[in-house]
């Protein structure tokens, strides 16, 4: 079954799962990359995290009112490139962070653009402890399609070695569904 794995990452723990369900299963994997002014932060923080603390200018309370700011005011942040055509796949597997109770808002502009419909999909998330309506909310921006499955990780980055073999698994089931 052709699967593609699509996530937005603010830190590493979404971008691990990520990889390894595609990797278990052979998928895709697009990576959605802010561009324009969420571009700086995002580089900042997640390309060069060694360097974050030393960063003239970084703020790490405004870093995270702007992720809230921009889940609350329903932004739509700049992407850079990416190729993606919906009719290619069977399976779409969807991974965020949540952001203020929701899903990130790199996936307002990703969905707006992608017109997918009709599609398999299966949703997961990374938290802190707290989840809110983030998967009920990209159901509701996914209606039109079937979302077979889904799945949270609560505090990643303290069970990443956990969870790493249970994504694997979780992606292996999704193409038995």
């Amino acid at each position: 079954m052709k699967s593609i794995v699509i996530y937005f990452s603010f830190d590493e723990s979404t971008r691990t799962l990520a990889e390894a369900m595609a990797s278990s299963i052979g998928a895709d994997l697009l990576r959605l990359v802010p561009a324009g002014d969420f571009a700086r932060t995002y580089y900042h923080h997640v390309e060069n995290p060694e360097q974050i603390r030393s960063t003239p200018g970084y703020n790490s309370e405004r870093e995270h009112v702007w992720g809230s700011e921009s889940v609350t005011m329903n932004n739509k942040p700049e992407l850079e490139p990416y190729d993606f055509d919906p009719g290619l796949y069977e399976m779409i597997i969807i991974g965020t962070p949540v952001w203020a109770l929701t899903y990130a808002s790199p996936f307002n502009t990703f969905l707006e653009k992608a017109a997918i419909k009709g599609k398999r999909i299966a949703l997961f998330c990374t938290h802190q402890g707290i989840i809110g309506a983030a998967l009920e909310d990209l159901k509701k921006a996914l209606k039109g399609n079937e979302i077979v499955q889904e799945i949270d990780f609560e505090s990643p980055a303290s069970r990443m070695d956990e969870y790493v073999e249970t994504s694997r698994e979780w992606a292996r089931e999704l193409l038995h569904l």
